[in-house]
């Protein structure tokens, strides 16, 4: 296994954000729940870490900029789908 480094745990963390966001809107939740699943593991390695300087590098600090928005785009295609989860369920 690749070592876990936390300038690759958080490159696998928002590559794992970019495909949940994609999936969450082709309505595929089974892909979008497994991927949340592997990102919840991914942060908790992160987490353990001794260190993170990764995020105060000028490369931590431009992926974590990139994160931002990306998660909160993420977040709100999540919501939409409730939304129309239980719209649909209602009628």
């Amino acid at each position: 296994m690749a070592e876990r480094t936390a300038r690759s745990l958080w490159q696998q963390f928002l590559t794992l954000t970019e495909e949940m966001k994609k999936f969450i809107e082709k309505d595929d939740v089974d892909m979008f729940f497994s991927l949340a699943s592997q990102r919840e593991k991914v942060f908790q390695w992160i987490e353990a870490l001794s260190a993170d300087d990764f995020r105060e590098t000028p490369e931590g600090k431009a992926l974590l900029s990139e994160l931002k928005p990306l998660d909160l785009a993420m977040q709100q295609s999540a919501k939409r789908w409730l939304n129309t989860a239980r719209k649909r369920s209602e009628s």
